[in-house]
């Protein structure tokens, strides 16, 4: 059935990337560092890549309110609640890297927390692109709301094919 529908309309997968002015929807998994390739609940770390020309955006595909192994969703009135991340990144003029931030929202009782820290796409090329970041790690003291300290990194995502 499936296949009468991609004759009927023309399915195919989207054509590998000569830059990052090309259109990046899809889907994408992490494969390096090998370490963050997968996510603290054990799931793959995959993203699903927004493009809308002028921007970007990135969502996970995996529960990342799961920040540690073995953590647990507790929904008690004092419970630590957090929101998935999602990224909007934004195509430079010349269209070679897209800048922008990475999101996330933590709450606990009343106090909530809007964090963000930057985030860029520098490199783009076959099925493959590079994500710069730092993780956002949820703060100790909600009321300041200042991230956690964390370390940059770049990870390397590959766009999945069907």
């Amino acid at each position: 059935m499936v296949l009468i529908a991609c004759a009927a309309i023309g399915c195919r997968s989207a054509p590998a990337l000569d830059s990052c002015k090309d259109d990046l929807t899809g889907v994408w998994r992490v494969d390096l560092p090998a370490a963050r390739a997968t996510t603290p609940s054990g799931e793959p770390r995959r993203y699903h890549l927004l493009d809308y020309g002028s921007q970007v955006e990135l969502y996970p595909m995996f529960d990342d309110a799961i920040l540690t192994p073995g953590d647990r969703k507790v929904t008690t009135s004092d419970a630590l609640i957090v929101a998935p991340t999602w990224l909007v990144l934004g195509r430079t003029d010349d269209g070679v890297m897209l800048i922008g931030a990475q999101n996330r929202n933590v709450a606990r009782g009343p106090r909530a927390c809007a964090l963000h820290t930057p985030a860029r796409i520098e490199r783009c090329g076959g099925d493959r692109l590079e994500l710069r970041w730092t993780p956002i790690a949820v703060p100790d003291d909600l009321d300041r709301c200042v991230p956690g300290p964390a370390a940059p990194e770049t990870l390397v995502l590959h766009r999945e094919r069907d």
